[in-house]
C-alpha cells in the first residue's frame, strides 16, 4: 500500500489516492470517488479515525530536504535539514509558542531570493513586499508565514516601519500586534505579525535578530550551476505544499499547546537539548533549539546533530558586508589625514566620529541599504578593532584616536581601486 498524489483530467487538479497494486480493497472504507481528498476536506482529523489523515513527518521531511536540494545548492547537509524543519514549522506555527527564523544571509546573485521563493512556495506562505498597511493587514493572520527579501536595504519609512515590527514581535505568538492609526480610513490599525520569517540579507544581523534567527549562507556553486538555473525557472514542488497542509492540520489536532509543554519537561527532550546546545539556560541558544525540536519531535526526526552544527555557525556569523563598508570609510579618512599630515607625533590617526558614520552611511545608501545606528556603528567599530579606550570627546565631538598599528592593520588590505571609492568629508 502506497499513497500518491495523481492527476485527474480533465481539470487537471491533484488529489491524494491510496494506491493499491493490484485494485483490492481501498485501504480507507470511508471514502468513495476516485481517491481521499473529498474525505479529508469533509471529516474532522480530531474526531475521524480514518487512515486518509496520516502523513507521516518524517518522509515528508525527507521529501522536503529532497526538493529543496533538487533545485538549490548548500554548502552543509545541516543547512538543507534546517530549512526544510522551518518549512515543517510553518504549518503548526499557530500551535508553537514561538518560532525560529531563518536567514539567508549573501551577496547579490547568490540566489537568496529563489531561495526564499521557492520556500515560501512550498510552505504556502505571504511575500512582504512594496505593499499598502492595509493591503498587508487585511492577507497576514496570526501564524502566517513569511518571506522578506533583502531586510538590511530601505524602501521607505511606510515599509520599513512594518518590516521591523514583523522580524521585531513577530517570534512570540503572545507577542504585541502591529497597531497604526490609518489617517486615510479615520481608524486604527491592528493586525498580529506572528510567524515564521524567512529573510534575505546582505549585510548582518543586529543582535536582537540574530538570537531569534539560524543564519544559512546562499552561494553559487561552483560547477553546474545552470542546471539550478534551468530547474528554478520551472520549479516544481512535488505536491509538497498540500501533503504539508494535511500534516499540519493532523499535527495540530493531536499536539495540542498543553501536550507540546508536557512534551518539554520529558527527560528525553531534554537530554536532546543538552547534546544541541553549548550550554543550557537563558540564551540564545537555548530557545531556539527548544522550539526547533519541538518541531523534529512532533513530526518524528530526529535533528541534534544538525541543531549542534546551525548553533556552531551562528556563533561565528558576522557583517562582512557591513563591517568592509565601515573599514573602506576608515581607510578613506586614514589616508586622507595623513596626506594632510594630520597625524600625531606617534602616528596616531584622530577620526572625528561624525566623518565616519558620514562616509560610512552615504557608502550604504548608495548600495541602497539603511545607514547604520548609533548602536550598530559602535558594534563594528569595536570589530574593526577601534575599542572603547581609543575614542575621546574634546568639545562634546566624539573622536577615534587610532594608533598606527592599527591604522596600519587597516590599511593593508585595500584594494588597488578603493582610492576613489568614497569622497572623505571635509573636517
Amino acid at each position: 500500500m502506497k499513497r500518491q498524489f495523481v492527476r485527474y483530467p480533465p481539470e487537471g487538479r491533484m488529489v491524494l489516492e491510496d494506491v493499491q497494486p493490484d485494485n483490492g480493497p481501498r485501504y480507507c472504507s470511508h471514502c468513495d470517488f476516485k481517491s481521499a481528498a473529498r474525505h479529508i476536506a469533509e471529516t474532522d482529523p480530531r474526531t475521524c479515525k480514518c487512515t486518509c489523515h496520516v502523513v507521516d513527518g518524517a518522509a515528508l521531511f525527507r521529501d522536503i530536504e529532497s526538493n529543496i536540494r533538487r533545485h538549490f545548492y548548500l554548502q552543509e547537509t545541516w543547512q538543507y535539514r534546517i530549512l526544510s524543519l522551518y518549512v515543517l514549522q510553518c504549518k503548526i506555527a499557530k500551535g508553537l509558542p514561538a518560532v525560529f527564523y531563518v536567514g539567508l544571509g549573501g551577496t547579490k546573485g547568490s540566489g537568496k531570493t529563489s531561495l526564499q521563493a521557492h520556500i515560501v512556495r512550498l510552505a504556502r506562505g505571504h511575500v512582504y513586499s512594496n505593499v499598502s498597511i492595509a493591503a498587508f493587514a487585511r492577507r497576514m493572520n496570526h501564524g502566517d508565514n513569511i518571506c522578506i527579501d533583502e531586510i538590511d536595504e530601505s524602501r521607505g519609512k511606510d515599509y520599513d516601519v512594518i518590516r521591523d515590527a514583523l522580524l521585531r514581535d513577530g517570534y512570540r505568538a503572545n507577542g504585541p500586534k502591529y497597531e497604526r492609526w490609518d489617517y486615510k480610513g479615520n481608524a486604527p490599525v491592528a493586525f498580529s505579525v506572528y510567524g515564521p520569517k524567512v529573510f534575505g540579507y546582505r549585510g548582518g544581523l543586529e543582535d536582537a535578530l540574530q538570537s531569534r534567527t539560524f543564519p544559512i549562507p546562499s552561494v553559487k556553486p561552483l560547477a553546474g550551476g545552470e542546471e539550478y538555473v534551468f530547474l528554478n525557472l520551472w520549479p516544481e514542488d512535488d505536491g509538497l505544499p498540500d501533503r504539508l497542509d494535511e500534516w499540519g492540520r493532523t499535527t495540530l489536532a493531536k499536539h495540542p499547546p498543553g501536550t507540546l509543554k508536557a512534551l518539554v519537561t520529558e527527560t528525553g527532550f531534554r537530554a536532546k537539548l543538552r547534546q544541541s546546545v553549548a550550554e543550557v539556560g537563558a540564551n540564545r541558544e537555548t530557545e531556539l533549539s527548544t522550539i526547533a525540536l519541538l518541531v523534529a519531535e512532533v513530526a518524528g526526526i530526529e535533528i541534534v546533530e544538525d541543531l549542534r552544527a546551525a548553533n556552531e555557525a551562528a556563533k561565528s556569523v558576522g557583517d562582512p558586508e557591513a563591517l568592509e563598508h565601515l573599514r573602506i570609510a576608515v581607510r578613506s579618512l586614514v589616508r586622507r589625514a595623513r596626506e594632510k599630515g594630520d597625524i600625531g607625533p606617534d602616528g596616531t590617526v584622530r577620526l572625528r566620529q561624525r566623518d565616519v558614520k558620514e562616509n560610512v552611511d552615504g557608502y550604504r545608501v548608495q548600495g541602497k541599504q539603511r545607514p547604520f545606528s548609533d548602536r550598530q556603528l559602535a558594534k563594528w567599530r569595536r570589530d574593526l578593532g577601534v575599542n572603547d579606550n581609543m575614542l575621546k570627546h574634546p568639545k562634546n565631538k566624539t573622536t577615534w584616536y587610532i594608533p598606527k598599528s592599527l591604522a596600519d592593520a587597516i590599511m593593508s588590505s585595500e584594494d588597488e581601486d578603493e582610492a576613489n571609492s568614497l569622497t572623505p568629508v571635509e573636517s
